[in-house]
Formats: C-alpha cells, sequence, structure tokens
C-alpha cells in the first residue's frame, strides 16, 4: 500500500520524503549526442537516495488521500514503513514493484538501486546533419523579422562594398607615397626653394714656374 504511494507521488512530484530515512528524488539525464557516431542516445531516468530530510505531511495528506485514511492513520502507516526500512540487514531488500529496491551494502549503509529500463525500449536514434541549401526560413534581427534570402543578399552587398572601400583605400595610399616620393627627387635636385647654384671659379695656381 505504502509502496504504491511513494511510486505515485515519485511519478507526480518527482521527489518523496521519507521521515528519519531520507528523500527519493528524480534526476534526469538529458539525449546526449554522439557526433563521431552520428547518434542520439536516448534521455535517461533515474532515481537517487539521499539522507536529505524534507517535510513529510503533503505526502501523508497524500496517502490519506490515496488510500480513504485519516491523517493520523497515513502519518501512522508511513512511519511503520521508514521503520522497517532502517531495521534492513545486509542481504535484505525493501522492493518497490515498478521502480527500485532498498538494500544494505557493504559498509552497513542504506541504499536505493532504481530499476534500468531495458535499452531496446530507448534506442538511439540516427543524427544526421541535413543541410538545405536553397530553403528559405525567416531570421529575426533585433526587432525585424527577414528571409533567409534577404539576410544573404544583404551580407553579400556588405562584404562587395567592403572590399571596394579598402580598394579605394590602398589606391589613395599609393598615390599619397608616389607624390611625397616625387617631391623628394625634385627638392634633391635643387629644383625649387632657396637652393641656389654656387658660381664655380677656377683658382690660381699656389706655385708658378720660373722662367
Amino acid at each position: 500500500m505504502i509502496e504504491n504511494c511513494i511510486e505515485q507521488y515519485l511519478l507526480q512530484y518527482h521527489f518523496c520524503p521519507l521521515p528519519e530515512v531520507g528523500t527519493l528524488q528524480v534526476s534526469k539525464k538529458n539525449a546526449t549526442l554522439l557526433r563521431s557516431e552520428n547518434v542520439m542516445s536516448a534521455p535517461v531516468v533515474n532515481i537517487d537516495f539521499t539522507s536529505e530530510s524534507r517535510p513529510s505531511d503533503a505526502f501523508i495528506g497524500f496517502i490519506a488521500k490515496l488510500t480513504h485514511v485519516d491523517l493520523h492513520q497515513a502519518a501512522s502507516s508511513l512511519r511503520d514503513y521508514c521503520h522497517r526500512l532502517l531495521a534492513l540487514k545486509q542481504g535484505d531488500e525493501q522492493i518497490l514493484s515498478n521502480t527500485g529496491k532498498f538494500l544494505v551494502n557493504a559498509q552497513g549503509e542504506l541504499q536505493f538501486d532504481s530499476f534500468k529500463l531495458p535499452s531496446v525500449l530507448l534506442p538511439a536514434a540516427p543524427a544526421v546533419r541535413v543541410i538545405h541549401p536553397n530553403s528559405v526560413h525567416q531570421v529575426r534581427v533585433g526587432d525585424n523579422e527577414h528571409s533567409s534570402t534577404y539576410m544573404t543578399e544583404m551580407l553579400n552587398d556588405n562584404k562587395k562594398s567592403n572590399g571596394l572601400k579598402w580598394l579605394i583605400a590602398a589606391a589613395c595610399i599609393a598615390l599619397v607615397a608616389i607624390a611625397m616620393i616625387a617631391f623628394q627627387m625634385f627638392f634633391q635636385q635643387g629644383g625649387a626653394g632657396n637652393v641656389m647654384p654656387l658660381d664655380t671659379t677656377t683658382a690660381p695656381a699656389s706655385y708658378q714656374l720660373v722662367q
């Protein structure tokens, strides 16, 4: 009776408090993509047992409603079940028919082993990436929504305009460099500015032959 209440409560609320014992908690592992094998593994649901103590008033009310008894009887039934769990010895088991079983490990600690579903019920699915180059879909950019065709054309136009800008910039830099080189050569040849050519005269001979 209590076993059925525990499983029903777990199904609805994903946890179940057991006074003085601990808490059963549903944990979920999402589907996993195995890229090397091109498959998607199925999601896995497991039930963990922790020593965490949680209020059991809501669970007692759930038991009373499900079994049509008053709160005092429901609390008493839950307490008796938890005492049976605490009294388990190594090798003993307390089974929840659809969920798992309580047992005592070699260290004398109470643990819960959840039942694993057969892999045939949760097969891996093929995961192959499919590209539709010609398909059109909507793309939201900020507050606006455009088609993928429009966005592709806009990006291509931006690339072309950016390439043209770089070409113009490179040409301007080349022209400036040529102008600077020509300007420098012009000055070096004395063709401008305050540079005046010097008159050269023949220096007299320092020594003259005596006739």
